[in-house]
């Protein structure tokens, strides 16, 4: 399956305003799969050197200040380890402490941002965590000579530029890992991934000595343009092409993504009698997926309704009438929408970047072979999703639940200055 990535400043309407945004979209066969409207004001990703403020013993958590005018959600439970830089003599979270910590969700509403100590820093071949020992590589490759010849030098770059170093300062404990992505098949030379395993490393001794010699609160390092975890997180065999009409964007991806240079995958459009976004209608799109009705080629429509709580679907028949006569009919007319609606809800829910309960109210059939064929193709189209995204039981109303892991703002919520 063949992807594009367009990556383009354009402006965006919502709620008769009009806001400009860097604007990301992934097509796959010439059809958006994914949207991505990048939050200047997002701060997921990036490390600072925390203060905690209070300790929460009946929700065994903290909540730390990360600057003047954000204060985190501290999981205890979920944080185990914990990298303090202010002298103790124990090894409890205590109010006062300064710690390392990376945002990992963003606030939403009424939730603060929330934390976590696993300290991630992703490149394209290759990614540091504070979470892994040694060199771990990513379960969807296969070993080869070159991909185990990287996993030595890696485990010999950390003896020799971390573990065996005296000019690393007082660590704390902290003893980062590599994860090879599967990118690094595609490596043409194994020294390749060894300089940017360096690189993210020499990131971390420069963020570890920071914290070291600074006053908490502060921010220690900020994290990359979204764009660039896009297109990091697609399969180089699976990347056809990706484009910017901006010369910023252009040079950023220019200086941090080596193999887009050498596969020349990675092209400046200019032309001014066109914008790249009319070009793609991604003003369209973007339109679609912030309709609440969006329309079958069948003639069927599904409903999408956000709440508090969850996400509620409805499938509707709409306009299609089957060719078919006598009883089958109505089987047959329900059965072809709810197959097309399925497909388009996978894909919905990816460009609305729709996260926690989703529950989906499908037309309800009488075969029961239809629904279950109905349930594997929407299994089947989920795990196309990048993000977590699983069907979880249907329930004695046959409504099907669905859950997808939070990633980042909605597609709504991230065109509206927060």
């Amino acid at each position: 399956m063949s992807k594009k990535v367009i990556i383009t400043d354009m402006p965006v309407e919502y709620d008769g305003k009009q806001y400009f945004h860097t604007v990301s979209a992934i097509f796959e066969d010439n059809k958006c799969v994914m949207l991505n409207i990048n939050n200047n004001n997002s701060i997921t990703g990036n490390i600072y050197l925390g203060r905690v403020l209070n300790i929460v013993n009946n929700i065994n958590s903290a909540f730390v200040s990360i600057d003047k005018d954000n204060t985190c959600y501290y999981s205890l439970t979920d944080n185990r380890r914990h990298y303090f830089f202010n002298p103790k003599n124990n090894t409890n979270v205590n109010q006062g402490d300064s710690i390392l910590v990376q945002v990992k969700k963003d606030a939403v509403k009424t939730k603060p941002a929330s934390l976590s100590s696993n300290i991630v820093i992703s490149g394209y071949y290759v990614v540091l965590s504070t979470d892994v020992e040694g060199v771990l590589v990513s379960k969807k490759i296969h070993d080869s000579e070159h991909i185990i010849q990287l996993r030595h030098n890696l485990l010999d770059l950390l003896k020799e530029k971390f573990y065996n170093n005296p000019d690393i300062p007082d660590t704390h404990n902290i003893s980062p890992g590599f994860i090879i992505r599967t990118n690094a098949c595609n490596l043409s030379s194994v020294e390749d991934g060894v300089i940017e395993a360096e690189q993210l490393l020499n990131s971390f001794i420069t963020i570890l000595r920071k914290a070291l010699y600074s006053k908490a609160p502060l921010l220690l390092k900020e994290e990359k343009p979204a764009y660039l975890d896009l297109i990091n997180g697609i399969p180089q065999e699976e990347l056809d092409e990706v484009i910017t009409d901006s010369e910023n964007i252009y040079t950023i991806i220019n200086n941090s993504n080596h193999e887009l240079l050498r596969s020349k995958k990675l092209r400046l459009y200019n032309d001014n009698m066109l914008a790249l976004y009319k070009q793609y209608d991604i003003s369209k799109e973007i339109n679609n997926a912030l309709s609440r009705k969006v329309w079958l080629k069948c003639g069927g429509y599904i409903i999408i309704e956000p709440t508090e709580a969850m996400t509620v679907i409805d499938v509707n028949s709409g306009k299609y009438v089957t060719r078919k006569k006598g009883t089958d009919a109505s089987e047959d007319t329900y059965f072809t929408v709810n197959i097309q609606a399925a497909v388009e809800i996978a894909r919905q829910l990816r460009i609305r970047n729709v996260s926690g309960i989703i529950m989906v109210d499908f037309i309800n059939m009488n075969n029961q072979k239809h629904v279950e064929e109905l349930i594997n193709i929407l299994k089947a189209e989920l795990k196309k999703d990048p993000v977590t995204a699983s069907v979880i039981d249907i329930t004695k109303l046959g409504l099907v639940e669905v859950t997808r892991k939070r990633t980042g703002f909605p597609l709504k919520d991230s065109i509206i200055p927060q």
